[in-house]
């Protein structure tokens, strides 16, 4: 890549490039700079190095889910533990009138 494109930095969204995220820090042709949410910085190193210990860690783990599946997955979580008001009292709560239903 740093011959081909003449680049010392690939900068790219992290949700749609996972697989070349990881491929590339196993590589050991990167070493990451920068990374949140919603992207990812790597500089290009000037000669293959041992791959950072992420990214040894990130292959022994394919299997866990990711950081994007687990946010999703407590957000669907919490949209189904979202109670409704219910629209009649049940016995033993206030009315409009502040008297107990019985």
């Amino acid at each position: 890549m740093r011959e081909k494109f003449e680049s010392h930095y690939i900068f790219s969204d992290t949700q749609n490039h996972q697989d070349m995220y990881a491929k590339l820090m196993e590589s050991g042709w990167v070493e990451k700079v920068y990374e949140d949410d919603e992207a990812f910085v790597l500089k290009i190193r000037d000669e293959k190095g041992e791959p950072p210990k992420e990214a040894e860690a990130a292959a022994d783990n394919s299997d866990e889910p990711t950081p994007e599946e687990i946010k999703a997955a407590e957000a669907e979580e919490n949209d189904g533990n979202l109670l409704e008001p219910d629209d009649d009292n049940s016995p033993g709560e206030a009315n409009n009138a502040g008297e107990k239903n019985n």
